[in-house]
């Protein structure tokens, strides 16, 4: 996985310190109903309200956006969510799948899981990240 990208959950988020030792510039918050934005007078957030259900589309439905956000030059970018479960690997491995010229579902999200072992995208999300794959696959 990209070492521009650092997945966490709500209470990463919520702590200066470490968010300042691993020298992040940004912050994509995929909970923002549920988690505040901490520091605002100090990093950059985007919001996403991506819910942590199956039928939920947000978070595919923004991805263009989030690989921008992701994408700035130089910019580390904490990604998280509730728990750093499902949502937030997810929007990862799309990233990676969009990104970095991996294509492979499998092989994206093998990555995630290496720096992640506890990540797991709930059942929709897992099927919009097939139907994702799909997609670059067929554009190739």
């Amino acid at each position: 996985m990209s070492d521009q990208i650092f997945l966490g959950s709500q209470d990463v988020a919520a702590d200066r310190e470490l968010l300042r030792r691993h020298e992040i510039k940004q912050i994509l918050n995929l909970a923002p109903s549920a988690v505040p934005h901490h520091f605002p007078e100090e990093f950059d957030y985007m919001a996403v309200p991506a819910l942590d259900t199956p039928e939920d589309t947000a978070l595919m439905d923004s991805m263009e956006e989030i690989s921008r956000f992701i994408a700035k030059p130089g910019a580390k970018t904490l990604v998280h969510c509730n728990a750093g479960v499902s949502r937030a690997p997810a929007a990862a491995v799309a990233c990676i799948m969009t990104s970095e010229d991996c294509t492979s579902l499998r092989e994206a999200f093998a990555r995630v899981q290496a720096v992640r072992p506890c990540a797991r995208p709930n059942p929709g999300l897992w099927t919009q990240l097939q139907q994702l794959e799909a997609r670059i696959r067929q554009n190739k």
